[in-house]
């Protein structure tokens, strides 16, 4: 057996800063025996389903406990170890997983979920600030960010503020970040330290409600130890388990040859999925003949809305809009769309994991996965971030939290700033046309410009999406990004190119 405590290597490359087929249609029988048929079949199904909700929510209270067990479910929870202390039922205990999120819920097979934790309604969240800080939160000078002005939602700016604090300091010394991980407890202490915020001691800017839970630095860490077997057993579960895909651009070859040669290294096969240039000539028509981008799509119409929204403020951040609709930023929300079609179209596993060229596994990835799957997300899960930014939301376990839409920021600009990076993304192969739908729906939207990035774009309507995430600030965590690869979008974002 080996110590499973993370220890620094200096030789890494790791960057530490930093329903198939189901498509809401009914086929209705024509004849009362047919009817009666199908009510029977299904009460047969729902008695079924009850039985192995039942069997499965016992057992995974239990994990880690030797049992007796005979059955291949019950024995493979009961066998799995557990490399993270505490972190098995949430706040609310063992209970019964409910989700009234969006009317109808699908639910995860109890193979690839925590049945134990309780699913959450969601809905968008803004502060409750008191006064005086309520009143000064709105009035505070905010030159050089964007305003949206009287006929949109008013800006909480100490919110603003907080969220440029963790953009400023993200880029801090690692041995700083290590001694004073960048959460949000320290961005509001950044921020009340220049007059820009309350003090946490009397008033708390909750962006991530119960914060102890998951918003701490060493549950990126292995606890106990591991055995070669352990590592055997987790990755011969992810190979049986997760698809993996890489994002890249055909002519990024390095970028290919530097993640491909480690996830070889960690014995994970992959699949590599175009990414997308929209400034070679003929990139949107072809994206359009792949039902990537809807034929109706202007990307003029979509430019000139951004500038239009952003142009209207007197304290600037105009600058944002170039950012927002430049073709850097079209092409990988279209290059991520794209994967989703394609793991749509392909996968024959459960699970999907849709990675960026520049995203760098942990060594010990396979087990952390295992266990986030298996001992602590809902069952009403569809996505999880593995590497999420400024996350909003709340924590429901030791290492995950439920991301929520940001009620602070205006509609009309996708409530943008949180929970944002897209590197390493998991999804449920069975709800990918339920999530691609709803991120289309939005990323598409001509008139929101900010949704083109479908990081942005998702967090907003993780009310409608059973979306969950792993804070950044976990660390190692289960993925960095490579060092000193650049981003091909912001690069991409330069090109003054008319479509």
């Amino acid at each position: 057996a080996e110590a499973a405590a993370w220890r620094p290597n200096p030789e890494s490359d790791e960057l530490l800063v930093e329903n198939p087929g189901m498509d809401d249609r009914f086929h209705a029988d024509d004849t009362t025996q047919a009817r009666a048929g199908r009510l029977e079949r299904m009460a047969l199904a729902a008695f079924a389903l009850s039985a192995l909700v039942g069997i499965a929510w016992a057992v995974s209270c239990q994990v880690g406990t030797p049992t007796g067990s005979s059955g291949p479910l019950e024995g493979r929870l009961s066998r799995m170890p557990r490399f993270f202390e505490g972190s098995g039922c949430g706040e609310g205990g063992c209970g019964q997983n409910i989700s009234e999120e969006s009317g109808s819920v699908a639910l995860a097979p109890p193979g690839l979920c925590d049945v134990a934790q309780v699913a959450a309604v969601v809905r968008p969240r803004r502060f409750e600030l008191r006064a005086p800080w309520e009143e000064r939160c709105r009035s505070l000078q905010h030159n050089g960010h964007w305003d949206p002005g009287p006929l949109l939602q008013a800006r909480n700016w100490c919110w603003v503020f907080m969220k440029t604090m963790v953009n400023v300091h993200r880029f801090d010394k690692p041995s700083v970040l290590l001694a004073h991980p960048l959460n949000w407890q320290r961005a509001q202490g950044l921020a009340a330290g220049k007059g820009l915020a309350p003090n946490v001691t009397e008033e708390e800017m909750d962006a991530l409600q119960s914060p102890e839970l998951c918003d701490v630095a060493a549950h990126g860490q292995l606890t106990g130890r591991v055995s070669n077997d352990d590592r055997e057993q987790a990755l011969a579960w992810l190979n049986e388990t997760v698809a993996v895909y890489v994002i890249n651009l055909p002519e990024a070859k390095a970028r290919l040859h530097r993640i491909g040669k480690r996830l070889d290294a960690l014995g994970i096969p992959f699949e590599q999925v175009d990414g997308v240039d929209m400034s070679r000539v003929g990139a949107l028509e072809q994206l359009q003949k792949e039902g990537v981008i809807p034929q109706h799509w202007d990307y003029d119409e979509f430019k000139e809305s951004g500038i239009a929204l952003y142009s209207k403020s007197h304290t600037g951040g105009w600058r944002t809009a170039f950012e927002e609709t430049g073709l850097g930023t079209v092409g990988c929300a279209a290059a991520h769309l794209r994967a989703l079609k394609r793991v749509e179209r392909t996968a024959k596993k459960p699970l999907a994991l849709i990675l960026e060229d520049d995203a760098r596994l942990d060594d010990d990835f396979a087990l952390k996965l295992r266990h986030h799957v298996l001992a602590e997300v809902p069952c009403d899960w569809e996505a999880i971030n593995l590497w999420a930014f400024l996350p909003y939301g709340k924590c429901i376990s030791k290492h995950l939290l439920r991301v929520h839409p940001d009620g602070n920021e205006p509609v009309e600009r996708c409530r943008k700033g949180t929970t944002w990076g897209f590197t390493s993304m998991l999804y449920r192969t069975d709800r990918l046309n339920h999530v691609r739908k709803r991120l289309e729906k939005v990323v598409w939207d001509v008139k929101r410009p900010a949704c083109m990035a479908q990081d942005i774009a998702l967090a907003s309507i993780s009310d409608e999406v059973a979306y969950y995430a792993v804070p950044q600030v976990q660390s190692p965590g289960l993925v960095r990004q490579f060092r000193f690869v650049g981003s091909d979008r912001l690069r991409l974002n330069w090109r003054r190119i008319k479509l």
